[in-house]
């Protein structure tokens, strides 16, 4: 992964992009370790 942004929606579904190569796994990490948990595909 060469970077990521979010698009924070207070409330509701905020928008994650990740750039470059990541597994799914380590996304998820990253996300659950920042104290945010991953809805949908």
């Amino acid at each position: 992964m060469t970077a990521a942004s979010v698009d924070l929606v207070p409330g509701g579904r905020s928008r994650l992009v990740v750039h470059g190569t990541a597994s799914a796994s380590a996304v998820h990490d990253a996300v659950a370790s920042a104290g945010y948990t991953l809805a949908g595909g």
